[in-house]
């Protein structure tokens, strides 16, 4: 018989588990992927709920504002009255705009309505009677009330670029010219008919600035024969007609210019004056008579010589400026191409 001893040392040995500590709060691996999982689903779900998708609202001409159809506070009709108002105000203007109510084609006017902005647009097709009966727009914007905002008139483009460029307020910088060569006083040239309407206004305008910007300007006049005063030859002849011009090149180099222009002022109805006429106002305005009638012999040179200057400078409409040999100007904004010109020489 075998002894108990030896039939326990026959015995199989038995697996031992070892449980070691994760230091997790006794979760082990499969618990915290769970826990982790299930924390994913839940803010899925918040998720999903929270930028669920709103209400779409189809077919709403106007747009949507808190889920529902704009709705507009005018009709058509209510638009088109607003705007016939707007064209009709301008019949006062002081302006070529007072023609824009009978030009107007209201009943071909498109109405829009932008709900963001809660405004009213509305184009109107109007016929412009100076670019050869054109068909361009007026556009007004009107608030939600039918209140005018802001109105913008198109205009026909111009004939062509060019290579003359506008440089600021009422300088345009002539292609192909250059500045004179010396500093101040800065030339200017003052280019026109006699005959032009409102001459005497432009000429007494041009005189006070040149008193206003003695020393910093050098003003010149020329005075051409432009389809203004051609048009008086048939009438007067082209002698007669040219008389003024001829005194007006002598007496401006003066300096009592100014007292020539006062009395040309009284005389002048926008036609040619007689010869005794011009010839008293040189003796009542204290001209230089010598130096005058010196002028006079050779004038016609002179008035030939003023017509190529404007030639040169391409002038095609009267009056003009020219500033500085290079940028040209009009007399409603010609004191601003003088300023322009002396900040640049500065």
């Amino acid at each position: 018989m075998e002894s108990k001893g030896s039939v326990r040392g026959r015995r199989k040995a038995q697996p031992v588990f070892v449980v070691r500590s994760t230091r997790m709060g006794g979760l082990d691996y499969l618990h915290i992927s769970l826990l982790a999982l299930v924390a994913v689903l839940i803010g899925l779900a918040f998720a999903l709920a929270y930028f669920q998708p709103g209400i779409v609202v189809n077919g709403c001409q106007y747009g949507v504002v808190n889920g529902t159809c704009v709705t507009l506070p005018y009709n058509d009709s209510q638009v088109l009255s607003a705007v016939g108002k707007a064209l009709a105000g301008y019949a006062n203007a002081n302006s070529s705009l007072a023609l824009l109510p009978y030009y107007s084609m209201l009943n071909r006017t498109t109405v829009s309505y932008v709900a963001n902005s809660a405004e009213w647009i509305a184009i109107v097709p109007y016929i412009d009677p100076f670019s050869g009966n054109k068909t361009l727009n007026v556009t007004f914007i009107l608030s939600n009330s039918l209140k005018v905002k802001q109105s913008f008139i198109s205009m026909v483009n111009p004939p062509n670029a060019g290579n003359d460029t506008v440089v600021g307020l009422g300088t345009v910088a002539l292609s192909g010219k250059s500045l004179c060569t010396y500093s101040k006083p800065i030339p200017v040239y003052f280019v026109t008919d006699p005959y032009v309407p409102g001459f005497i206004g432009y000429l007494s305008n041009t005189v006070n600035i040149s008193s206003k910007y003695r020393g910093e300007v050098n003003m010149t006049y020329y005075f051409i024969a432009s389809q203004y005063a051609v048009s008086k030859y048939s009438q007067y002849g082209s002698a007669s007609t040219q008389n003024l011009m001829r005194y007006l090149a002598c007496a401006s180099p003066q300096s009592r210019f100014r007292q020539f222009v006062s009395n040309l002022s009284i005389a002048y109805s926008g036609n040619p004056l007689s010869n005794s006429t011009l010839h008293d106002m040189v003796l009542g305005s204290g001209l230089n008579v010598t130096s005058f009638n010196t002028c006079m012999v050779n004038v016609s040179s002179a008035l030939a010589g003023q017509a190529n200057i404007a030639a040169f400078y391409n002038v095609n409409a009267v009056p003009a400026y020219i500033v500085d040999c290079k940028y040209g100007s009009i007399p409603s904004v010609v004191e601003d191409a003088i300023n322009y010109t002396l900040n640049e020489i500065r």
